[in-house]
């Protein structure tokens, strides 16, 4: 009997798809990013499947695909940290780790590895622990943001709107 609800549940935050404002219960975020996942992990078959038949280039779909359900889950997850009381910018402080990470990772890689004579000891391990830092803080802001979409919402209205159990504050 509760498997028939979840797919309601996992379907009912497709009405905000893009409204960052309010907030969602854990009861309806937690089997939306499982659908949202499902359609990610579809997504990944398809690509694939359909690149290596095409033996085209699957980098753009690829993009294309997890920019758009990024954006879908990044709103699911500021409305979540809205119920619990928190600011939704903590989501966008892991966002933009998420993308100095790649950002910096890339030129590590592309250009400050190439520009260093071949025969040069270390030089792929040079800033090494600037990135394994900065990799800790990243993981360590989405595992506070985990936290925070694993805790109840608080009871009643808090700033972001009006409790979505229908609790009165205490």
């Amino acid at each position: 009997m509760a498997g028939a609800s979840l797919l309601p549940r996992a379907l009912g935050p497709l009405g905000r798809v893009l409204d960052f404002r309010g907030r969602s219960r854990r009861a309806d975020f937690w089997p939306y990013m499982v659908l949202l996942f499902g359609l990610y992990l579809a997504g990944v078959i398809a690509v694939v499947g359909i690149g290596s038949l095409a033996m085209g280039s699957m980098v753009t779909p690829m993009y294309l695909l997890t920019g758009a359900l990024a954006l879908l889950a990044v709103a699911a997850t500021v409305r979540r940290l809205h119920d619990v009381g928190w600011s939704g910018w903590w989501v966008g402080a892991y966002v933009l780790m998420m993308l100095g990470f790649i950002v910096f990772f890339f030129y590590w890689r592309y250009v400050l590895i190439p520009a260093t004579p071949f025969g040069e000891p270390g030089a792929m391990f040079r800033l090494a622990p600037l990135f394994i830092a900065f990799s800790a803080v990243m993981n360590g802001l989405g595992l506070w943001v985990l936290i925070l979409c694993l805790l109840d919402g608080m009871p009643g209205a808090n700033r972001h709107g009006p409790d979505p159990k229908g609790r009165s504050a205490p």
